[in-house]
C-alpha cells in the first residue's frame, strides 16, 4: 500500500480513498496486493504547492487537513495510517475502535481533529513508530510515502 502511494505521489496522483475495500489480493503465482477504484483520485504537478479544498473519501479515513479542506498528497498517508492501525489491532484508532452506526459526521470529524490515539494496541514499538508518523495530525510533520516505505518496521 505504501509503495503504491510512493508511485502515485511520484507521478502526481493523490489517491484520496485509502480503505480496506479498495485493496484486493490476487493469487497469480503468489499473493499480490492490487489497488482499485481511482474514482476519487486527482492529479497535481509534482513540486508545486497543492491546496485542495473539496472533501473526498470515506470519513473515518480522512486526514485532519482534509476535514478542514486544506490538503495535499500527504492526506493519503494519514489514511494509510488509519488502515495500518486497523489491520494491526483489528479496530479503528478512534471512536473506541469502531464507529457507532448512529454517529454524526460532525462527531467523526471532531474525533479526527481532537481525540488522542492509543498506539499501545499495535503490538510493537516499531509498528507504533511508523503508525505515529503516519497519524501525525500536522501534515508538515507527517512522514511522506518515501519515508514510510523506508521505515525499519517495513524492512523486517
Amino acid at each position: 500500500m505504501i509503495n503504491m502511494l510512493v508511485r502515485c505521489h511520484e507521478r502526481g496522483i493523490i489517491y484520496r480513498d485509502i480503505k480496506p475495500e479498495n485493496f484486493l489480493f490476487t493469487r497469480e503465482g503468489g499473493y499480490d496486493l492490487k489497488v482499485s477504484d481511482f474514482g476519487l483520485a486527482m492529479t497535481y504537478i509534482v513540486g508545486e504547492d497543492v491546496n485542495l479544498t473539496k472533501r473526498a473519501g470515506t470519513p473515518v479515513y480522512m486526514a485532519p487537513e482534509l476535514v478542514l479542506r486544506r490538503y495535499d498528497e500527504r492526506a493519503d498517508l494519514w489514511s494509510a495510517g488509519v488502515l495500518m492501525y486497523q489491520l494491526l489491532s483489528n479496530k479503528l484508532p478512534l471512536w473506541g475502535g469502531k464507529v457507532p452506526f448512529t454517529v454524526s459526521l460532525d462527531d467523526i470529524f471532531f474525533d479526527i481533529l481532537i481525540r488522542d490515539i492509543d498506539f499501545g494496541a499495535l503490538g510493537s514499538e516499531e509498528a507504533a513508530d511508523l503508525c505515529k508518523g503516519l497519524l501525525c495530525r500536522d501534515p508538515e510533520h507527517r512522514i511522506d510515502a518515501v519515508q514510510a516505505s523506508q521505515h525499519p518496521w517495513l524492512k523486517v
